[in-house]
């Protein structure tokens, strides 16, 4: 069985979509996912953004992670989920690799390897290119200590954590709107 995310999980990233709604209408922007496995975040996402570039390179050695999973299988159940989706845009490579590919976006999700040096080289490859704001998941000190420590590292403390774990850290004060 491929684990996906939990309806608490989802809850915490419909949060997220509507905490960045305070500020600005999402429906307007693109968003970047970095690590997207089985689409279900790229499927709420795509309902709340104009565009979602979904980066993943679908292979259990790409990672550097151990995964125990057939990657065919998780990239099939993407493919299906995205089917109905015409806002959504799928590179199949490495993270480095796409974000060559891609010249700007006005939010990036972290959510690809989940070590300190994953999360510290997917931060220096996209938060750049990131408009408004970087955002993440995994920020969480008991399972996934390096996410924390790379994010920290990079911003100092998010703005925002959702009780799913996403994070959230603008690039400049946003106003209420």
């Amino acid at each position: 069985m491929i684990p996906e995310r939990t309806l608490g999980s989802k809850r915490g990233l419909l949060e997220m979509v509507k905490y960045l709604n305070q500020f600005i209408d999402t429906r307007k922007l693109t968003m970047v996912e970095i690590g997207s496995w089985t689409g279900v975040s790229a499927e709420i996402f795509s309902h709340y953004f104009r565009k979602v570039i979904c980066v993943d390179a679908w292979k259990s050695s790409s990672s550097g992670m151990t995964v125990r999973h057939n990657m065919q299988a998780v990239e099939d159940l993407f493919d299906k989920r995205m089917a109905s989706l015409d806002n959504i845009v799928k590179i199949k490579q490495l993270s480095k690799n796409a974000a060559v590919m891609v010249d700007f976006c006005d939010i990036v999700y972290i959510d690809g390897t989940h070590t300190y040096e994953g999360v510290q080289k997917d931060l220096a490859l996209w938060a750049h290119k990131a408009t408004i704001a970087v955002t993440g998941h995994d920020y969480w000190k008991r399972k996934f200590p390096g996410v924390i420590r790379a994010v920290d590292d990079f911003f100092g403390k998010p703005d925002k954590v959702f009780p799913d774990t996403s994070w959230v850290v603008f690039k400049r004060k946003m106003p209420v709107k």
